[in-house]
This record gives C-alpha cells, sequence and structure tokens, in this order.
C-alpha cells in the first residue's frame, strides 16, 4: 500500500482552518507533551536556587506578622508567603546577589528555551509534511535535527530583524517624522511627552508608538513562522532566499496567511492571558489572605496548564502554515526524498515502508 502525505490532501485555508489545526495537534500528545516537559524543565534550576536560598535564610524559624495578627497559634515555616519589611531589610545584600545569579542563569535557560523551540518547530513540519503511522514520535526528533541549523539562521536573522524594528519605531527616525512632522510636536519634547499640554495627546502618541511596535513584532514571528514552513516545504537551505520570497507570499496574500496565525493568537489570548491569568491572581489573592502549600502547587498547575497550551498552539501555528503554503507556494517537481525511498541516482526508488501492508526496503 503506498504512502499517503498530508502534502496529498485538499488543503482547506477558510476562516476555520485554524479550529482544525488545533484539533490536528490535539490529537497527537506525545508531541507536544515532549516539548512541553523539556521546556518546564528549564526553570527548574532557578526554582532550586530560590528554594534552597529561601530555606538557608528562614533556618532561625522567622514567621510573618500576620501569624502573630491572626491569633490562631499556627505558625508558618516558610517566610516566602509573606516577605516582611524587616526580612527584606535584613537580607538586602543576599537578596541583591540572588537576583544577580539567578537574572545570569534565566537568561541562559531563556536561550535553551528558544533553542528548544527551533528544534520543535523543525519536528512539527516534518511531522506535518508526513503521515507517519504511529512513528511520529521518531520522525518528530529526526525533523527536529534535520531543520535545526537551518531554523537557527532563520532565528537569528528575526533577532536582527526584530532590533532594527524596535529602533525604528523607538529612534530617532519616528521623533523626527512621526512626533515632529506629523504630530507637531516640538524637538524639545520629543523625549519626554509628559511636558505636552494634553495628557490625551500625550497617551495617544505613546499608544500609537506602542501599538506599532507590537505589530510588527507580530508580523515578523508570522514571517519567520511561514519562511521555517517554506524552507520544509521545499527542503530550502537558503534563509535569504526563503525569507524574501515569504514577504512577497505574505505581501500579495495578507488576509489568507495571517488570517489563521491571528486567529489562533486570539485564542492564546483568551485562553492564556485571560482566563488563566484570572485564575493566576485569584490564587494570589488567597495566597497572600491564608498562605498554604496547597495554593502554591495550584499556581504551578496552573503555570503548566498555560505552557501546555500555548505548545498546542505552536504546533496548531505550523498545521496552519502548512495549508496554507501548500496552496500558494509554487513547488518545483517531486524529487525523490532520501528520508523516505532509496535506490540510485536515475534508477528506480523504493519507499521505507514503515507500517503494515506497506512495501518497504530493509537496510
Amino acid at each position: 500500500m503506498a504512502r499517503t502525505y498530508l502534502t496529498d490532501e485538499p488543503v482547506p485555508t477558510g476562516p476555520l482552518l485554524f479550529l482544525r489545526s488545533i484539533r490536528k495537534v490535539a490529537e497527537r500528545p506525545p508531541l507536544w507533551l515532549i516539548t512541553w516537559s523539556l521546556i518546564a524543565l528549564t526553570a527548574l534550576p532557578v526554582g532550586v536556587v530560590w528554594n534552597t536560598w529561601f530555606r538557608d535564610a528562614v533556618a532561625h524559624r522567622y514567621q510573618p506578622d500576620v501569624a502573630s495578627e491572626a491569633g490562631d497559634g499556627f505558625a508558618w515555616d516558610d517566610i516566602a508567603y509573606s516577605l516582611t519589611a524587616s526580612f527584606t531589610n535584613d537580607h538586602a545584600e543576599g537578596l541583591s546577589n540572588l537576583n544577580k545569579a539567578t537574572a545570569n542563569l534565566g537568561a541562559v535557560l531563556a536561550f535553551t528555551a528558544l533553542l528548544l523551540g527551533v528544534f520543535a518547530a523543525g519536528g512539527w513540519l516534518q511531522v506535518i509534511l508526513e503521515r507517519t503511522h504511529g512513528h511520529a514520535l521518531r520522525r518528530f526528533f529526526l525533523g527536529g535535527a534535520r531543520y535545526f541549523w537551518r531554523f537557527l539562521r532563520l532565528l537569528l536573522l528575526s533577532a536582527v530583524l526584530l532590533a532594527l524594528w524596535k529602533k525604528l519605531i523607538y529612534g530617532d527616525l519616528w521623533d523626527k517624522y512621526v512626533l515632529g512632522m506629523l504630530s507637531g510636536v516640538p524637538e524639545s519634547d520629543w523625549k519626554n511627552l509628559e511636558n505636552l499640554d494634553s495628557e490625551w495627546g500625550m497617551r495617544r502618541l505613546e499608544w500609537l508608538r506602542d501599538g506599532c511596535h507590537a505589530a510588527g513584532f507580530a508580523l515578523i514571528l508570522a514571517w519567520g513562522t511561514f519562511a521555517r514552513t517554506r524552507m520544509a516545504l521545499l527542503d530550502g537551505s537558503s534563509v535569504l532566499k526563503a525569507g524574501f520570497l515569504t514577504g512577497f507570499a505574505i505581501l500579495f496574500h495578507p488576509i489568507k496567511t495571517l488570517r489563521p496565525l491571528m486567529s489562533i493568537f486570539l485564542v492564546e489570548l483568551v485562553l492564556v492571558t485571560l482566563l488563566l491569568g484570572w485564575v493566576t491572581r485569584s490564587l494570589e489573592g488567597v495566597l497572600e489572605g491564608s498562605p498554604s502549600q496547597g495554593v502554591v502547587i495550584a499556581m504551578l498547575v496552573v503555570g503548566l496548564v498555560g505552557l501546555m497550551v500555548r505548545e498546542i498552539l505552536r504546533g496548531a501555528r505550523y498545521h496552519a502554515s502548512v495549508k496554507v503554503s501548500q496552496e500558494i507556494v509554487h513547488r518545483p517537481a517531486q524529487q525523490p526524498d532520501p528520508w523516505r525511498a532509496v535506490g540510485g541516482p536515475g534508477g528506480p526508488q523504493y519507499p521505507v515502508g514503515e507500517g503494515e501492508g506497506e512495501t518497504y526496503v530493509s537496510l
């Protein structure tokens, strides 16, 4: 039985494509669970450092002031629930050193999470572009390794574009042309908009600048998603070529390309930012009023659920971008994929089967 690939399916790119993409990715829990667990583990070193420091700091059994005010005779051994002014003053130097140490460690771990995201992108695209019949996890790791260095170069290019965009929006060009020429703000007030007569005018200019920066930031991220998809779809290795052609594709098909990604972003905004954010704030209020380990564990669970949702939506973005790219990207004649077939150049190609009933070659 010949193997069927996702690239051979009809391409539904209507307004509900994002829902189909979320469902398709959610049906593959081994894939998003592995990326979720690896990224979640990056937070463990910082948590261990903070927990160790606080255990040493409260070794003499500090008790928060609220314990004595409650008058219920309950003593809390962990001062982390209520950092009083006296505690922070007594341990000011230690807290400062802890913040510096964890900031450096956090930067390394954040970069590690970025690399995991690059690896996951290759894995998702490998799986989405090919039906794997029970071997999705193996193909996920193969795809992550196959595209890692290409996607890493694309990540560096995206970082450069983001830095340039930030410099453009928050630099002298914005001040000169937007504040000066278009808005009529005196040059003396460019760096200090609080001096304007109208507070509403000041807020409007700040919102305009921040909104333009956010829109450009989102557009560059969407561009990176489609550029990675184009490279995987065409098996290309040139980051500049893929980025250049992707820019034109988004320019000529803005609704088709950006609509599914914007829809997935709105889902993430509602589920993670609004819903889980509200739950977290509620738990923080409970923790402040009646501290307990149960509340802390509940906050940890909420954070892990939010990370899980984001990993599912990460895969959904690549699924949607593949479906859109299959429709708008002109693909040359298919060449035998060395990852899926064997055979001499110019001769017959034999598929490497992996499922029951498939014709396969054993090496």
